[in-house]
């Protein structure tokens, strides 16, 4: 019975340390602060990237994070003290479904580049403004930008020289 215990324990380690060597890192986006490619709170915004592997290894799916805009200033500023920020954001991200590194649960992707670019400004990835109420409330509306610099750092990553470079999901 002891025995058995202790294959148990083992193999739940075993799955343990499997499954955070699934953990993608998050990534900053390159001079985010200079580039104004910053979240509603200011912080730089960035995306989760898990780099792919084998023959198709040069293909990329880029995966928007979707997310509410907020109505007024009010809801913008509670939405500010929420988890809307990369500094709110962990240092790692679990892929699943169509970003699953796993080709039993994502065969059609599973060994491209995968990124997960993060939703952090409240204005889906269109906005390039700012409000100040001189108050010290500041709240930056910078979406736009956070795109386009997300596709500028993935394009000086190789992304544009695959097979699919004119598709997008």
């Amino acid at each position: 019975m002891w025995k058995l215990h202790c294959m148990i324990i083992s193999l739940m380690a075993a799955a343990c340390l499997v499954e955070s060597s699934l953990d993608v890192p998050f990534t900053e986006v390159a001079n985010a602060t200079q580039r104004r490619a910053v979240c509603i709170d200011g912080s730089p915004a960035g995306y989760y990237y898990s780099v792919g592997s084998g023959a198709r290894s040069k293909n990329w799916l880029l995966y928007l994070m979707g997310g509410g805009w907020c109505d007024n200033i009010d809801d913008c500023h509670t939405k500010l003290n929420q988890s809307y920020g990369s500094s709110r954001l962990g240092p790692f991200a679990d892929f699943t479904g169509i970003l699953s590194p796993d080709r039993q649960i994502n065969p059609d992707f599973y060994d491209w580049n995968r990124i997960y670019v993060v939703y952090c400004d409240q204005s889906s990835f269109l906005g390039d403004s700012e409000f100040d109420d001189g108050q010290g409330l500041n709240l930056q509306f910078r979406g736009s930008r956070i795109f386009d610099a997300v596709v500028d750092d993935l394009l000086a990553k190789g992304m544009g020289v695959g097979e699919n470079v004119d598709s997008f999901l």
